[in-house]
C-alpha cells in the first residue's frame, strides 16, 4: 500500500511495455538514466492506468524510442475505473518511432512540471476526447523548463499551458486543437496554430495574429 518509488541504477531495456496497473500509486526516477524499449512491435514503452509521477533527480535521464499511454492500455485498449494521473517532473521523452502518435498519448489527466518532449512520428503530445493536460512551470525544479518540439494536438480536451517552450517543424503546427478548450497563460511559441470549434483563452499580453501565431504583444 502507500506510494512505490522506484529508481534506477542502471540504463534499462524492456522487451514489453510497462503497465502501471488501475489503482497504483507509482514513482518513478529516472536517476540520470535511458528507460527503453526494444522494437519488437509493442506500443508505448509504458501504460499508465494508475498514478504515476516521473522525475529525474540526477539530469540526463531520458525514455526512449516509444511514449507513454495515459489512462488507456494500448495493448487491449482497456481503460481504468478512475482516469489516470500522469505527471512529469522531469527527463527526456524520445518518441523515435513513426509508428507511433506521440511521446504522451493521454486519455485522462496529465501535469507537466518540467521535461524535454520530442516526438518523430506524430504530434508530440496528443490529448484525446474527455482528458485535460496542464503545463506548469514550477521554480527550482532541477530539471528546468517544460520543452515541447512539434507540437500539441487535442480533441475534445482541456489544455492549459503555464509556462513553457513550444515549436513545431516541417508543416506541423504548435497547437491544434478540435472542440477543446484551450488557455494560454505563458510561454513562448513557435509556429502556427490550428484551431477548429475550440475556445482560446488567452492571457493579457498574447494575442493571436494574423498568421495564426501566438504572440506577445
Amino acid at each position: 500500500d502507500g506510494v512505490k518509488e522506484i529508481k534506477l541504477v542502471a540504463d534499462l531495456v524492456v522487451t514489453n511495455a510497462i503497465v502501471i496497473p488501475n489503482g497504483a500509486e507509482i514513482t518513478l526516477d529516472l536517476n540520470g538514466f535511458t528507460l527503453s524499449i526494444e522494437d519488437n512491435g509493442v506500443r508505448y514503452t509504458i501504460a499508465n492506468l494508475g498514478d504515476l509521477t516521473i522525475r529525474d533527480s540526477k539530469g540526463d535521464g531520458a525514455v526512449n524510442f516509444l511514449g507513454i499511454c495515459n489512462s488507456l492500455n494500448p495493448m487491449d485498449n482497456t481503460e481504468p475505473t478512475v482516469p489516470a494521473k500522469l505527471t512529469i517532473e522531469g527527463g527526456t521523452f524520445n518518441c523515435t518511432s513513426t509508428k507511433i502518435r506521440s511521446a504522451v498519448y493521454n486519455h485522462g489527466s496529465v501535469e507537466l512540471k518540467g521535461g524535454t518532449f520530442k516526438s518523430l512520428g506524430g504530434y508530440t503530445l496528443s490529448n484525446q476526447s474527455g482528458s485535460k493536460m496542464t503545463i506548469t512551470i514550477i521554480n527550482g525544479n532541477v530539471n528546468g523548463n517544460v520543452k515541447v518540439t512539434n507540437g500539441i494536438y487535442n480533441t475534445g480536451a482541456t489544455l492549459t499551458i503555464d509556462g513553457g517552450e513550444f515549436s513545431a517543424t516541417g508543416d506541423k503546427n504548435v497547437l491544434v486543437a478540435y472542440n477543446s478548450t484551450v488557455t494560454i497563460n505563458g510561454g513562448t511559441f513557435i509556429g502556427k496554430c490550428y484551431f477548429s470549434d475550440s475556445d482560446l483563452n488567452l492571457a493579457a499580453g498574447y494575442e493571436l495574429n494574423g498568421n495564426n501565431e501566438i504572440v506577445k504583444k
